[in-house]
């Protein structure tokens, strides 16, 4: 190889690296005080504990007629179930995206969330949601990870309309390259805008953490795992849940 070839290359190496190593950067300030506020939580007003066992299909589809190209739009849907001790959740969530870029893309949707009591005494409660979201996703080596905030819009009959911003952060890291089977974890902060006219406390909301294996086989990745979920209930004590969990998601 040409000395200065080789420098050019030797320099590009580095720029990459760098630039990795900034990415990295941002998702530890992301996820330092997420788990901040969970060690926090968790030693303070821990006051009730229940199982859920969680599940969900979702669904990412490109445009065919943009399907190669790195811009263009895509259809999100998740399907979603949380099976508790006093009852069931369901989750419809569609939306349109577009991808800005390879590793960027704009989302916005709805989402129908309905919980069904198994007590005869107590209501059911329908949510209806509108949201928006940025998605950053990126690759180093066998780790692949993601950078996910989002808005919601809430919406309960009778009552006044809610705010609540969501921050997501995911890294998957496989155990040899290329190959199906991955390390999963991510971590997800709720927090409210204000106070709820239905209860809801202001500010932290709740906590979601999970730990799992990732399989991929073609347009299918398949994760099962633990998720430790921290809430905030009205009188500002803390619900733990610890919730099993199987979710499949299929890109197209």
């Amino acid at each position: 190889m040409h000395p200065r070839r080789g420098r050019e290359r030797s320099a590009t190496i580095r720029r990459g690296t760098r630039s990795h190593v900034r990415r990295l950067v941002a998702l530890a300030q992301v996820l330092v005080p997420v788990l901040l506020v969970l060690l926090s939580s968790s030693t303070a007003r821990a006051q009730a504990r229940e199982t859920q066992l969680w599940t969900g299909v979702f669904l990412n589809a490109k445009d065919p007629r943009t399907a190669n190209k790195e811009q263009g739009l895509s259809l999100w849907v998740d399907l979603q179930t949380r099976r508790g001790e006093e009852g069931t959740t369901w989750l419809a969530r569609p939306a349109l995206g577009y991808r800005l870029s390879p590793r960027w893309s704009v989302w916005a949707g709805y989402a129908w969330v309905g919980t069904f009591v198994d007590a005869e005494d107590r209501p059911d409660v329908i949510e209806q949601r509108a949201w928006q979201q940025g998605l950053y996703t990126d690759k180093i080596g066998q780790l692949t990870y993601q950078l996910r905030p989002r808005l919601e819009e809430r919406f309960r009959h009778g009552e006044d309309a809610a705010l609540r911003a969501r921050m997501l952060a995911r890294a998957n890291v496989a155990f040899w390259p290329d190959g199906p089977l991955a390390l999963a974890a991510w971590d997800e902060v709720f927090v409210a805008f204000a106070k709820t006219s239905w209860g809801a406390p202001g500010g932290f909301d709740q906590n979601r953490l999970f730990l799992g294996l990732g399989y991929t086989q073609g347009i299918m990745r398949i994760e099962i795992g633990y998720i430790g979920t921290t809430v905030r209930r009205a009188d500002d004590s803390l619900l733990h849940q610890h919730n099993p969990s199987l979710f499949g998601f299929f890109t197209f």
